[in-house]
């Protein structure tokens, strides 16, 4: 929550685009971290930098879709996107974890995130500066 807060101050003062890079890396760390099982300390402070980074991906991402299309249109598509990945994603997990274990499941989860990068990037350079960009508080 305190994430998805922050996410949206930044975002309107710096652009979403900006915002979404840097947290898929603090999620990506998050995950690995929690490869390491027999640290609970390990898997407390992975799972705090996942939650933390994927916050920020949620606004950042809905923010996003909202500056580029009608608004009903942005939420019902990052919705449905929303869901089928919260659906998807564990039922997958869970499967790898079933026959592999979790660290490799984690690290597989891992660089999934990690492989988003190159695509956030692309789209924070071509992303237009949004209306509340450039400073200006909320």
């Amino acid at each position: 929550m305190l994430s998805r807060w922050q996410a949206g101050r930044r975002g309107d003062r710096l652009g979403h685009a900006r915002l979404v890079t840097p947290a898929l890396a603090v999620a990506a760390l998050g995950m690995a971290a929690m490869t390491v099982l027999g640290s609970p300390v390990a898997i407390f402070a992975g799972m705090a930098l996942f939650g933390a980074g994927f916050g920020v991906i949620e606004n950042a991402t809905f923010a996003q879709l909202i500056e580029q299309l009608p608004e009903a249109k942005a939420s019902a598509l990052w919705n449905f996107a929303y869901d089928a990945g919260y659906g998807a994603g564990p039922a997958i997990v869970g499967l790898i974890c079933v026959r592999i274990g979790y660290p490799v499941a984690f690290a597989l989860t891992s660089a999934l995130i990690l492989a988003a990068v190159p695509v956030a990037w692309h789209e924070r350079k071509a992303a237009a500066p949004t209306p509340l960009a450039g400073g200006r508080a909320s």
